[in-house]
């Protein structure tokens, strides 16, 4: 009974597992030194793939409820950014909610052009959209680091 149990965590480990590592989700909050330069909130996704972007697409992003459309990027050894990545590379991508102040000063969110509603009901922080094999997925990041507030000049 105990080899069944363990074949069957090992087949649902293999065919259920994440193409990608979550290795670190920070949040920080950013004031410019102006008015004008208004605030931001910046989320920033540091991630592991398991496999190359040739099977392996970011796609949408929804922190809470709110959507952003991402592109991942990857950092090769010259110091060039990508969008092309390989089996153990590290990806970034980020989110960036922005206020910036209005004609009487008060600071309103600068809202994307794009508009999707969460497709699932998840428990996490965040949900990644993502294809893989041209099928599409999702994850749930369940804790995102929270930075110290950044103030800029």
């Amino acid at each position: 009974m105990k080899i069944i149990g363990f074949i069957l965590l090992f087949l649902f480990g293999i065919f259920f597992s994440t193409p990608f590592k979550v290795v670190k989700v920070t949040k920080q909050e950013q004031m410019g030194g102006r008015m004008e330069s208004g605030t931001s909130t910046v989320y920033l996704f540091k991630i592991v793939a398991k496999k190359p972007s040739t099977k392996l697409h970011y796609e949408d992003l929804w922190i809470g409820t709110e959507y952003y459309a991402i592109e991942a990027s990857h950092q090769k050894p010259d110091n060039s950014i990508t969008n092309e990545f390989e089996k153990g590379d590290t990806i970034f991508f980020q989110a960036v909610r922005r206020f910036l102040p209005d004609d009487r000063g008060d600071l309103v969110l600068q809202k994307s052009s794009q508009i999707k509603n969460v497709p699932l009901e998840y428990a996490g922080k965040a949900l990644i959209g993502y294809k893989y094999k041209e099928k599409q997925h999702y994850y749930a990041v369940e804790d995102i680091e929270v930075l110290t507030d950044v103030n800029l000049p």
